[in-house]
């Protein structure tokens, strides 16, 4: 990508469009008196803005909002009819006309008489925030003055809370209080309120919250669950232009899929606007044009690939017609947004190595990458003229830690300035197995059991992909794969490389596999029966043919025990409890009310006497490590660490069998700010 011009940001921002700076200017426009245009502000919802720290008297408006909101009025008096006029008054106008045809006449001869226009500046990046701590989510105001985000705050034990920051100058404002974290603000179209998201981490439950932007009461709108395998997508929600409706994604139980729905702010009244087809995640991430004409949406397909869908719009924001796929990218998208005039959209492209791309609606033709912003971040969204755009640069730096259960403290085994995570020592503790995106994809690693070199071994169907499992005799690992586009299913591959043996070719999406202990069959969990469930099958047969379901409640992360006797699961997969049968058959039993696989299926691990997990109230910050002896049901905490917990937890085995260290992934956020693309196009 080319360099782009950073620069330290402090003036103030370039107008983009008529603004009237006095109520007279307003009156003026609007045609009537100045107590007339204050009265309808009150009584009609003019779009009036106050500058910050005057008083009532100092305002502005935007000629577009102002536009708007007239076309939007039909209710407004008639104007006084034009009074009869001289016809040497008419002689004089014409006059005027062919003047003004003679104008517009040299205005069009013109540009062939002189030198062409500059051309536009370039983009620059700009660093808009340094804020302590992280923040997220960014989002314009509709006059581009203000701009809306998700901070921590900067201190240690703040939760996630929405501010609103003016662009050029001053501290940011807190909105919202609550312990629970809030994220995605999205600033209604006349700027006074604004919608957010609030959401515990790996919680199954979010609500979608409105707020006054200058602060003030809290109003619930929706509750919905997070289906099975999903976060929260982004965006969440977007207004209609005129400010009435919130479309947003609702799953009215954790199973899918996602569907849209557009929702009152004031009533919470629901109506459908998409139905995705069964089998599939769902619909999420809506975005609607400025003019209201269409709405883009991601659809997400059974095997975690989403693309954008494109919805002509009726007057009344209702659906004109069925909606129409306009990308297939393989990796998938994520993070659409328009441009002003709803003629291009944005969005990301890939996984780990992620472009933006843009695509004309006019024509849908090829897609075209955008290399001006630098490096490309998270969180995108556009002003509403479309010269400004906003993102975060924050990530999270996953390492993979080994904790010698002898000591007192974790250390970093495996890292890189990609993602590391799920890794597994052989069980001749010659070799480690573990998931990377060091080279841009997600793929399989293994290395050498010191850390010390590594190769990649096959590639992953996504970055989501469960962790590789070896089997007993460390010869061969049992991993996610996808033979078939949009396919997950369960495959073998030799720990020293070479083509993998397909073990299922089942429609439905098979996730999670691992071994039992005497490396006979393989667990895996999938949702060929609708919901996700934990399936058994001979390791060296079609799983397809020869499956067989082991739970009926939910399952997630099977893991035997190493005697063979118990089968360990979770029951979600955000935060799931932890749960055991019989492997011979037999009742369900949960474990304890605080033994849960922390935020993803995969971490918590299994010994003979008992079972290694994390606890957090907030698990981006720090977690604690704790072991549940099942002899004598007590609980021993073994330490803290100070970091965002990963994905992917497992035992080292002592050279007597018991456990002697864990190896799981943790990571320190990095980055944290909010930048600033001026001149963007």
């Amino acid at each position: 990508m080319s360099p782009a011009e950073v620069r330290p940001f402090g003036s103030p921002p370039e107008q983009s469009e008529k603004r009237f700076d006095s109520w007279k200017e307003i009156a003026a426009y609007l045609g009537r008196d100045i107590r007339t245009v204050q009265r309808w502000e009150t009584t009609r919802g003019l779009p009036v803005h106050r500058l910050p720290g005057a008083g009532r008297g100092a305002v502005c408006a935007l000629r577009s909002e102002i536009d708007q909101w007239s076309r939007s009025r039909g209710d407004l008096p008639e104007e006084a009819p034009a009074p009869v006029v001289s016809r040497r008054l008419v002689y004089a106008a014409l006059a005027v006309v062919l003047v003004a045809a003679c104008a517009v006449g040299l205005m069009v001869l013109l540009p062939y008489f002189r030198p062409s226009e500059k051309p536009s500046p370039p983009p620059r990046v700009l660093r808009l925030t340094r804020l302590p701590g992280s923040e997220s989510y960014p989002a314009f105001s509709p006059d581009e003055q203000r701009i809306a985000f998700s901070w921590n705050g900067g201190v240690d034990g703040e939760n996630y809370d929405i501010y609103v920051k003016l662009l050029d100058l001053g501290d940011p404002v807190r909105l919202t209080t609550d312990p629970t974290g809030d994220w995605m603000p999205a600033w209604a179209p006349d700027g006074r309120r604004i919608a957010f998201l609030r959401w515990a981490l790996g919680a199954p439950i979010a609500d979608l919250y409105v707020v006054p932007s200058m602060g003030g009461a809290e109003r619930k709108v929706l509750t919905f669950h997070l289906v099975t395998g999903a976060t929260p997508p982004f965006p969440i929600v977007s207004w209609t232009p005129d400010g009435k409706r919130l479309i947003t994604s609702y799953a009215a139980s954790p199973q899918p899929p996602w569907s849209l729905v557009s929702v009152s702010p004031e009533t919470g009244e629901r109506k459908p606007v998409t139905s995705p087809p069964e089998g599939s995640v769902g619909d999420h991430s809506p975005v609607i044009s400025q003019d209201g004409r269409r709405l883009a949406f991601l659809r997400t397909t059974s095997g975690g690939i989403s693309n954008v869908f494109l919805l002509d719009l009726l007057p009344d924001y209702s659906p004109a017609a069925p909606p129409r796929q306009i990308t297939a990218e393989p990796q998938g998208v994520t993070n659409p947004f328009w441009n002003a005039d709803g003629t291009e959209l944005f969005y990301r492209a890939g996984r780990g190595d992620a472009a933006l791309m843009r695509l004309d609606i006019r024509s849908v033709g090829e897609p075209r990458a955008i290399e001006t912003i630098g490096e490309l971040g998270g969180h995108l969204t556009l002003s509403r003229s479309g010269k400004r755009l906003a993102y975060t640069d924050n990530y999270l730096d996953e390492d993979i830690w080994r904790w010698d259960l002898r000591k007192d403290a974790p250390v970093r085994f495996l890292s890189s300035s990609a993602a590391d995570r799920s890794a597994q020592l052989s069980p001749d503790r010659s070799r480690v197995a573990f998931i990377s995106s060091r080279e841009g994809s997600p793929a399989i690693w293994i290395a050498d059991a010191d850390g010390r070199t590594s190769r990649e071994l096959v590639r992953l169907p996504n970055e989501f992909a469960g962790g590789p499992r070896w089997s007993a005799a460390s010869d061969e690992i049992v991993y996610e794969c996808r033979i078939e586009a949009d396919n997950e299913d369960i495959c073998v591959i030799s720990a020293d490389g070479g083509p993998p043996q397909r073990l299922s070719s089942d429609k439905a999406r098979d996730i999670l596999p691992s071994w039992s202990a005497d490396g006979r069959s393989i667990y895996f969990s999938s949702n060929r029966s609708g919901a996700y469930q934990i399936w058994k099958a001979p390791a060296a047969n079609d799983a397809r043919q020869d499956a067989v379901q082991v739970t009926s409640a939910g399952g997630y992360g099977a893991a035997e025990s190493p005697d063979g006797r118990y089968l360990y699961y979770t029951k979600a997969w955000l935060s799931g409890q932890v749960c055991r049968m019989p492997t011979g058959g037999g009742k369900e039993e949960m474990i304890g009310q605080t033994v849960r696989s922390l935020r993803m299926p995969q971490n918590f691990a299994v010994s003979t006497t008992g079972v290694y997990y994390t606890t957090s109230s907030d698990p981006w910050k720090g977690f604690d490590v704790q072991f549940l002896d099942l002899g004598s049901r007590r609980t021993i905490t073994l330490g803290h660490v100070r970091a965002s917990l990963g994905n992917g937890m497992s035992l080292v085995p002592g050279l007597d069998g018991a456990p002697a260290e864990i190896l799981f992934s943790a990571g320190i956020p990095a980055g944290g700010d909010l930048i600033l693309v001026e001149n963007f196009r």
